[in-house]
């Protein structure tokens, strides 16, 4: 039986995206592949609040499993892809030991906060730096 890889991808996505058009985007076309259909749970992993789904697919000799790990900060859309693939006697607990492994590199994410500020705020404090407010003295 082949040993079963391991892997974890982090993309982002383009800036400009909201909270809720986030989790949106990123899922589609996985809503029938959950637990509960249409359903994407929100789970605490390390100090983060991720919204969740999975994948799975299989092959004639091997399976591959992924969990996706949503969260919005600093005004960017962040996934976190957690993957296993495996023969297809694998079992359950396997599954979820090479998870864990994953998960628990995943708890280890820290985000910092952003000194960006939004492009409204931007324009005013550029106004203010370019058109000083006279000392009424």
């Amino acid at each position: 039986m082949p040993s079963a890889e391991k892997k974890s991808t982090t993309s982002l996505s383009p800036a400009g995206l909201t909270d809720s058009e986030c989790n949106r985007s990123v899922f589609s076309g996985l809503e029938d592949a959950q637990p509960e259909p249409g359903k994407f749970p929100t789970v605490k992993v390390g100090e983060n609040q991720f919204t969740a789904a999975i994948q799975n697919n299989g092959g004639l000799s091997h399976q591959t499993f992924a969990q996706y790990y949503h969260v919005f900060r600093n005004r960017a859309c962040y996934e976190f892809e957690l993957g296993v693939v495996g023969s297809v006697d694998m079992t359950e607990d396997e599954k979820d030991e090479k998870f864990r492994v994953l998960k628990a590199i995943l708890a280890t994410v820290k985000f910092h906060l952003t000194t960006i500020a939004p492009q409204r705020l931007k324009l005013f404090i550029h106004h203010l730096v370019l058109c000083p407010i006279n000392n009424f003295t």
